[in-house]
This record gives C-alpha cells, structure tokens and sequence, in this order.
C-alpha cells in the first residue's frame, strides 16, 4: 500500500508526460460521474404520478375515487393528453372500456358541456339489434321503443322521447343517451323487462 502511494506521489509531483496522462483521465473520470448523476437525477425529476384505473369498468360508467389507484410514470412516455389529476377524472362518464392499470386521456370522458341543460342524466343502452348502434352519431335526436307485452300486434311502445346520443358502440350494441331524469329511469327499468331500440328522429 505504501509503495502504490509512494508511485502516486511521485507521479504527480514529476512534471511531464504520465501526469499529463494521468490527469486527462482523472477529468474524464469526473466528468463521466457527473454526467451520469446529471441523468439520473433528470430521470427522478421527469417521473410523474398519475392515477390509473384499478378495475375493469364499461363504456358508461362513473368514475369514482375508489375506481382509482396511482402509478408512476416517466414523463416523456406519456401522451401530451393524459389526465393526470384525479380530480379531472372522478365524477366524469367514460365514453369507453377500461382495464385494470390504463391511464385516461381527455377523450375517454364526456366533456362537461355534454351534461349541461335539460337533458342532463346520461343511461347506457344496449339495443336489441346491435347493427343499429353502427349508424348513430353524436347529437342524433331518439326515441325509445319496446314492443308492447299488452299488445297481441307488433306495435312498440315509446319510453322516451327527444333523447340525445351521447356517444354510439363504445361497446358495441351500446349506446350513451342523454335524457331528463324521469325519462331514463324509465329506459332504464324498461331495459331490465326486454330488449330496446330506437327510432331516429331530426336534429335541432
């Protein structure tokens, strides 16, 4: 040990080429350290937390805080539209299926004008003839219809009427309406008897 501090010492107190070596690798060696506790510490600052969902949940639903768990992510994975604070997430309706472990972004929830005037409770409904879901767009006007178990003739009865769609075959079949209160629990509890359709109507 004493001869290696000894060779050291006699290094760098002798002038020349060897010191002139030995130092350039010294620099590098600090340089080299410092570049890789620059990027780890730019790794640690550039990791965000975000909440993703804990639970399978369908096109439909309403997020709760308890749907909700949160995960890190390095900054530069994520897209520029992900919704990373939970209160942008909890009591919005998604507008598609989630899994266990996915992030959400600005399009996979209703905006917040789509809730807004007369028709302002949202009923996920799947349609007796799937194929139908495929034609509907956003802000086609509805109407409701089952056939009529008190009828022996083929007439549908109408549940609801003026109901707005929200959003069509996010699952596919199913469709999102907007309707008062007392409409869609109507829907509602007519879905639960028998299979519904609609009837297109005219847009405002």
């Amino acid at each position: 040990m004493s001869r290696r501090l000894h060779s050291w010492a006699q290094l760098w107190s002798t002038p020349g080429w060897r010191r002139h070596q030995a130092t350039r690798r010294l620099l590098a060696l600090v340089v080299l350290s410092f570049a890789f506790y620059t990027a780890f510490i730019s790794a640690e600052e550039d990791t965000i937390s975000i909440p993703v969902f804990n639970q399978e949940l369908h096109a439909g639903s309403v997020i709760q805080e308890s749907h909700l768990q949160e995960r890190h992510y390095p900054r530069s994975v994520l897209p520029t539209q992900v919704l990373a604070d939970p209160e942008q997430l909890i009591g919005q309706t998604l507008v598609s299926g989630v899994y266990p472990g996915q992030y959400a972004t600005d399009i996979m929830v209703l905006s917040p004008r789509l809730g807004e005037g007369p028709n302002d409770t949202l009923v996920p409904l799947r349609l007796a003839d799937p194929d139908v879901a495929r034609i509907l767009r956003h802000g086609d006007q509805v109407s409701v219809v089952a056939a009529d178990p008190q009828s022996d003739s083929a007439a549908a009865r109408v549940i609801a009427r003026g109901g707005r769609v929200v959003l069509s075959n996010a699952e596919p079949g199913t469709i999102l309406l907007a309707l008062d209160e007392e409409a869609a629990q109507a829907v509602a509890a007519a879905s639960l008897r028998g299979p519904l359709s609609v009837i297109l109507g005219n847009k405002d």
